[in-house]
């Protein structure tokens, strides 16, 4: 933690990584713990995004505005470079990790660490000099419930006495004046280092773990394509049905055709498997996204991230443009 915490103050472009305010270590009943206390953040990308698709009227849809979409790819792909250009790799795995309510408050959770909008968060400078009633009075007082045993015996002291709901954000409207933070560093490696597993929430598994069972830092770059996509269109672009070989059917011809040296493994898999899976060979014209653009795209400052999604969302990831070259792209 000390190791990030120094690059971070080392290059300016991490102001878009959360910031670490103190760490500590407490005795509990139940063991010692490893606490870490973040700057306040707002409501993740995912959450504002899926607001403006549940609050759209009947055969309408509404969604970011394209400055705030650009805004958003701009900033992730500048944390994502510094994190790349020092070594680091955001990654992915199950771990349970800290989400910040106020400066003194911690609550614990259970989540997935990925690069996607549920690990892209707000910032809340316009609440900065709010005291904490004040801060109460925007985001609700903190919801409570007493932990209870269902046969009404006595709760083991290695239990917490109480259940503290998650703050949310309902009345949020400070997505085009905030800026953005990557969170969630619990399982981040260092590039060589990979660990053994990834943690792969439905519709986001990368291509090569699945063919190679190998992978490195390029899964964030693979990531990073998907949530643009998600900023643009309100969903991923990859739809989980509860097996792997229907979302790779979904990524062929998403931007490219099935590589070469996968395909005798994808043609075991096709006649293995109760599914209609695709035959690699069977496509002709644009692809997935390029049609999707040319169809739903209206705003001419939007089609630049068309190119940069493809380059991030190679099949194979010595293919992929770095998180550098797409964010030189983007301002280009």
């Amino acid at each position: 933690m000390d190791d990030f915490e120094q690059f971070r103050l080392n290059d300016a472009r991490v102001g878009h990584v959360v910031e670490l305010l103190d760490s500590f270590v407490h005795q509990g009943p139940n063991g010692t713990h490893a606490c870490s206390v973040f700057e306040l953040l707002g409501p993740t990308v995912d959450d504002v995004v899926s607001n403006y698709r549940d609050g759209a009227e009947p055969g309408e849809e509404d969604s970011l505005e394209p400055a705030t979409i650009l805004k958003i790819t701009g900033q992730l792909l500048r944390a994502l470079s510094a994190m790349h250009a020092a070594g680091y790799a955001h990654g992915g795995s199950f771990s349970l990790c800290s989400f910040p309510i106020l400066k003194a408050v911690i609550v614990l959770t259970v989540i997935s660490i990925d690069i996607s909008g549920a690990n892209l968060a707000f910032t809340t400078h316009n609440l900065q000099e709010l005291s904490v009633e004040e801060m109460f009075e925007v985001i609700g007082a903190p919801f409570t419930e007493q932990l209870a045993r269902r046969d009404r015996g006595t709760v083991h002291p290695s239990m917490p006495e109480q259940l503290v709901q998650k703050t949310g954000w309902d009345m949020w409207i400070d997505e085009d004046e905030e800026d953005v933070c990557l969170i969630d560093f619990g399982e981040s490696f260092v590039h060589g280092a990979e660990p053994y597993q990834l943690a792969e929430p439905p519709g986001l598994e990368v291509p090569e773990r699945i063919f190679t069972g190998k992978f490195d830092y390029r899964v964030d770059l693979w990531r990073a394509g998907c949530l643009i996509y998600t900023l643009l269109f309100g969903s991923r672009p990859f739809q989980s049905l509860g097996d792997v070989d229907a979302v790779v059917a979904q990524m062929m011809h998403f931007v490219e055709g099935l590589p070469t040296a996968w395909r005798p493994q994808w043609e075991a898999r096709r006649h293995s498997s109760e599914l209609a899976l695709p035959d690699p060979d069977e496509w002709e014209g644009p692809s997935e996204l390029e049609i999707k653009f040319n169809t739903q795209v209206k705003d001419t400052s939007l089609q630049r991230l068309l190119p940069i999604i493809q380059g991030l969302m190679r099949f194979q990831p010595e293919m992929r443009i770095s998180a550098e070259q797409a964010l030189r792209m983007l301002d280009g």
